[in-house]
C-alpha cells in the first residue's frame, strides 16, 4: 500500500536534485546541434578537468584496445566519434552527481559495475546483427536504467533502508519489494529524475518501462522500442552472471516474447557476456569506480 507521506519526500527529493555537472549538460545540447562540429565538442569538455582525466584514462583502457594512446580530448573525439564521447561524458557526470556512500546494504561501486555491465551489454546486444540502428543511446540508456535506486539511498536513506532490509529476508525482485514498502519502484522515480534531468526520450522509456512486458508498456509510442527489451535482458544477464551488484538477489527470466523483439536467443546472450565480462571491471577501473 503506498505511503502517501514517503512519496511526497521522494517528489520533493527529485524536485531539489542538483544539475547534471555544467559540461556533460553542455556536450548533450552541442549534440543535438546541427552546426557544432568535433573542435566545439572538445573544448566544452576540457573545463572540466575530472570528467577529461576519467574520459582519457577510460579512452585508453584495454575497453577500448585503440592501437597507440590518445594524450587529448580532441583527439579521442576523432577516434570515438562525437556521439561516443558525448555518451561517455554523460555517465560520467551522472557518477559524479552520485559521489558518496549512502546506506551500507547498497554497495555503491558493485551498483555502477552492474550499470556499465547493463550499458555494454545491451550496446553488445544491440550491435550483433544490427537489432538497433542506435546502439551508443542503448549504452546510455543501459547505464541509466536503474538510476532510481541510486537517487533513492542517496538522498532518501531512510526511506530506502527498510527496502534493502525486505530485500535480504524475502526472495522478491527488487521493484516488487519497493512496491511493497513504499508504494512505488525505482522505474517511477528514475523516470522522474531523468525528465528533470532532460534526458532523452529513449533513456526515459527505457528506465521507467525495463520491467514490463510489452503490453503494458503505456505512454509514448517509443516505449514499445526494443531498446527497452534489450536493456531487460542485459540486466538479466549481468544479476544471472553476477556481474556488480544491483542490489536485487534474484531476477525475473524475460519471457520469449522479449527475446524475440530483441531478436537474440538466451544462448546467444551467454556468448556475449562470456566475450565481454572480462572488459567492463577495466572499464569500471578506468572510470574510478573500483
Amino acid at each position: 500500500m503506498a505511503d502517501k507521506e514517503q512519496i511526497k519526500k521522494i517528489i520533493q527529493a527529485v524536485q531539489s536534485l542538483p544539475t547534471l555537472p555544467t559540461v556533460a549538460v553542455k556536450v548533450q545540447s552541442l549534440i543535438k546541434s546541427p552546426t557544432a562540429g568535433a573542435a566545439e565538442l572538445a573544448k566544452v569538455i576540457e573545463y572540466d578537468q575530472s570528467i577529461s582525466a576519467k574520459l582519457l584514462s577510460l579512452v585508453n583502457s584495454a575497453y577500448y584496445g585503440l592501437s597507440r594512446k590518445i594524450n587529448n580530448i580532441k583527439e579521442a573525439v576523432a577516434y570515438l566519434g562525437t556521439n561516443t564521447v558525448s555518451q561517455l561524458v554523460l555517465a560520467l557526470g551522472v557518477i559524479k552527481t552520485f559521489e558518496g556512500e549512502g546506506n551500507r546494504g547498497f554497495n555503491r561501486a558493485q551498483f555502477w559495475i552492474h550499470d556499465i555491465a547493463v550499458a555494454t551489454l545491451s550496446r553488445e546486444i544491440a550491435k550483433s546483427e544490427k537489432r538497433h540502428k542506435h546502439p551508443d543511446d542503448i549504452f546510455t540508456a543501459g547505464l541509466l536504467h536503474d538510476i532510481g535506486k541510486v537517487a533513492l539511498d542517496h538522498y532518501c536513506t531512510e526511506i530506502f533502508k527498510p527496502v534493502l532490509e525486505a530485500v535480504e529476508k524475502e526472495q522478491l525482485p527488487f521493484y516488487k519489494i519497493e512496491q511493497k514498502v513504499i508504494g512505488l519502484d525505482h522505474t517511477r522515480v528514475g523516470e522522474w529524475v531523468a525528465r528533470s534531468w532532460e534526458l532523452p526520450l529513449l533513456t526515459i522509456v527505457t528506465i521507467r518501462h525495463h520491467h514490463e512486458k510489452p503490453s503494458a508498456r503505456k505512454g509514448f509510442s517509443l516505449s514499445q522500442d526494443n531498446a527497452v527489451d534489450i536493456v531487460s535482458i542485459a540486466d538479466w544477464i549481468a544479476i544471472k552472471n553476477k556481474i556488480g551488484f544491483s542490489g536485487s538477489p534474484v531476477v525475473e527470466d524475460p519471457d520469449d516474447e522479449i527475446f524475440q523483439r530483441a531478436g537474440i536467443t538466451r544462448e546467444k546472450s551467454q556468448e556475449i557476456v562470456r566475450r565481454v565480462k572480462p572488459e567492463i571491471l577495466k572499464a569500471a577501473q578506468s572510470m574510478g569506480i573500483v
